[in-house]
């Protein structure tokens, strides 16, 4: 079959078609119309456009061929007039295939408002029906909530009706626990005050009798003493370490001379912490030696305020733990505080923490075995402490604060805690505790994103 024959066929299909099509389209009621009845009537002419439009390109084939010049034709002349003819009829249906399409489009138009309407109405039914359902449940779960709420105030008062019941008892009991610890600290306190009084004053019995015996011999002497200087035995109120003898140029030499020669004699003894006491009196910085009515040979007492450790200078016997000076609970936790504080501002948190939770194991190995020297009893050389703990800065002074004390056996450090440990070691243990976890807690959160 030719271009041409095949063209002729799909035209006259074509213009079936297109009655066929125009009578669908005349049937629709334009003021309101069945919108599936259009749908399909648009459809159709839809097909016919894409048919006119090949129809269209071969009737341009065609009339390439017949228009070339007679020499060039494969066509007679009859077949090219008749191919100029068909022409005319495929320009003539091209018009109407293009009217269909606008009576249609228009149609189309309206079918799109309508369908645009009907979704319209049908999601505004849909809202008012979940809008109703909502009010619905909200109006359900408030009742719900409401008898909830009531429920839970109802248990809540009586929760904290128990709750204030055990709050005030146990408020009771830990009070009378103060008022008897209190008193326990009080009596001790007494006791241990009327002791010192007691010893400082057969000191001072003693130093005047020495004094009353030897003041003549030292009147004759002033001007020896003056030449050679003046040597005082000092000794340490708190223990811990052994008498030491200090020599002071002369009698006029004063007290704070006296107290910086006993600086250069023990490192540990810094002068501004320095207490003097000879012959029951605190000695002044400005008072001189005469004026103190102090000789060679005479005995001085010194203590050191703030409760600083005095190390001994010499080796202690076995098991001979020094006897450090009394300190209060404040005392305790500041030392503690500014050793620790000063280890954390120089090093990192890491190395820092170790070294915390190394203090808290040894604290608890003494309160788990009390007077076990393998627990009260570290090794300054040991490895193990030496990376954790005494390697770091103010590491030798947080183990000190705690309560430990430093002794010397067989030229080899070690420190030692008391037997029975002080009352203080438990509640700074529960306060490194509390704030080991603290810190643990307050990391976590930096590093949560």
């Amino acid at each position: 079959m030719t271009l041409f024959t095949r063209t002729k066929t799909a035209h006259d299909e074509v213009v079936a078609a297109i009655e066929a099509a125009q009578q669908s389209l005349d049937a629709v009621d334009e003021g309101n119309p069945d919108i599936n009845s259009t749908k399909a009537a648009s459809a159709k002419v839809q097909e016919i456009v894409v048919k006119m439009g090949q129809i269209q390109t071969d009737m341009q084939k065609l009339k390439k061929k017949a228009s070339l010049p007679p020499d060039q034709r494969l066509l007679n002349e009859q077949k090219c007039k008749e191919i100029l003819e068909f022409s005319g009829q495929v320009d003539e249906s091209a018009e109407k295939v293009e009217a269909l399409k606008s009576q249609s489009d228009i149609m189309m138009q309206v079918v799109v408002g309508l369908e645009a309407q009907m979704e319209e109405e049908k999601q505004e039914a849909e809202r008012q029906r979940l809008a109703q359902e909502k009010q619905a449940e909200e109006e359900k779960q408030a009742k719900l909530q409401a008898e909830a709420l009531q429920r839970e105030q109802a248990r809540q008062a009586q929760e904290k009706a128990a709750e204030e019941a055990r709050r005030k008892e146990q408020e009771a009991a830990a009070a009378a626990a103060q008022r008897k610890a209190k008193e326990e600290e009080e009596e001790r306190a007494r006791k241990q005050a009327e002791q010192i009084m007691k010893e400082e004053a057969a000191k001072a019995a003693a130093a005047t009798t020495t004094a009353q015996s030897t003041d003549g011999a030292s009147m004759d002497t002033t001007a020896d003493n003056a030449a050679v200087g003046i040597s005082l035995k000092i000794k340490f109120v708190a223990g811990g370490a052994d008498p030491i003898d200090v020599t002071v140029p002369s009698p006029e030499s004063t007290v704070l001379e006296l107290k910086h020669a006993i600086a250069e004699a023990h490192p540990d003894c810094e002068v501004g912490k320095q207490l003097l006491i000879a012959k029951g009196k605190r000695l002044e910085d400005n008072m001189t030696l005469s004026s103190a009515r102090l000789a060679n040979g005479h005995v001085v007492h010194l203590g050191l305020q703030g409760g600083t450790p005095v190390r001994a200078q010499a080796s202690s016997p076995a098991g001979n733990v020094p006897r450090r000076p009394t300190r209060t609970k404040e005392q305790v936790v500041d030392e503690t505080y500014k050793a620790l504080s000063a280890m954390k501002s120089e090093v990192p948190y890491t190395i820092f923490l170790l070294a915390v939770n190394t203090l808290r194991r040894l604290m608890q190995n003494v309160l788990d075995h009390p007077g076990v020297p393998k627990y009260s009893r570290v090794r300054f050389n040991n490895d193990a402490l030496q990376t954790k703990l005494f390697s770091k800065p103010h590491g030798v002074e947080a183990i000190i604060a705690l309560g430990f004390s430093e002794i010397t056996e067989n030229d080899e450090k070690f420190f030692v805690m008391s037997d029975p440990p002080p009352p203080t070691l438990s509640q700074l243990k529960t306060m490194l505790d509390e704030a080991v976890a603290a810190l643990t807690a307050a990391s976590s959160a930096r590093a949560t994103p």
